[in-house]
């Protein structure tokens, strides 16, 4: 644990273990005190979240607008869907290769590991429309089948991706850690309470993109992330 060396504006993400934080511990009320001294801190439970949330900061970020994916009837577009998560997840990369960093670190991790940070705006609002809320068990197990749809479509796309244009360059270092993810991540989906056809599908895409990954990578350290987009 401890507050990673950042510059500048950056984001700032302190790692501490979950059960210590849920207890009460008083690392979580230094944290708490060190986000009003120094700015934005996020408290996560693991160097990956670290990770992800700092290259924030310097990741190229797009929001997909998920109410635009169901029709007058509640139905869900799903082939659009997928067609738009991979149609952005491109977009980015490109924006990944050719776009400016203000920070020289910033500009060595985003060519080294071509962050994205696509993600769904509009959650409530559309669950809202189906009869259903985040704050019911539900709402909760339909937005996790549809994240889980959402996050295995960019990753099939950016192991297409590393197949034509290379994986990012510090894969093979980190090949057996991301492997391990994509292990994780279909037990995690494997675990989901069924809801129509999203999980069989979001199952299928991740065990593509595994496959794929183990012998020829991935195009992205990572692709989707959570935050808040104004």
């Amino acid at each position: 644990s401890g507050d990673p060396e950042v510059a500048g504006d950056s984001l700032r993400a302190v790692v501490a273990p979950r059960d210590l934080v849920a207890a009460g511990d008083p690392m979580a009320v230094l944290a708490a005190e060190a986000a009003l001294e120094a700015g934005p801190l996020a408290l996560v439970f693991d160097p990956a979240e670290a990770e992800a949330f700092e290259a924030l900061a310097f990741a190229p970020r797009a929001a997909l607008h998920l109410p635009r994916f169901f029709d007058d009837e509640g139905r869900f577009a799903l082939d659009a869907f997928l067609e738009a998560v991979g149609l952005w997840t491109r977009a980015l990369d490109i924006e990944a290769a050719i776009g400016f960093s203000a920070e020289a670190a910033h500009a060595r991790r985003r060519a080294a590991q071509r962050p994205l940070a696509l993600t769904l705006a509009g959650f409530g609002e559309a669950l809202t429309a189906q009869g259903l809320s985040l704050r019911d068990a539900a709402g909760l197990d339909y937005a996790a089948q549809i994240f889980a749809l959402f996050e295995a479509a960019a990753l099939e796309t950016s192991s297409l991706l590393a197949g034509q244009l290379g994986a990012y360059a510090d894969f093979a270092a980190e090949k057996a850690e991301r492997l391990d993810r994509l292990s994780q991540l279909t037990w995690r989906v494997g675990e989901l309470k069924g809801h129509g056809d999203l999980k069989p599908h979001a199952l299928d895409l991740i065990q593509s993109a595994a496959k794929r990954a183990r012998s020829l990578g991935l195009r992205n350290s990572q692709i989707t992330a959570i935050y808040d987009d104004p």
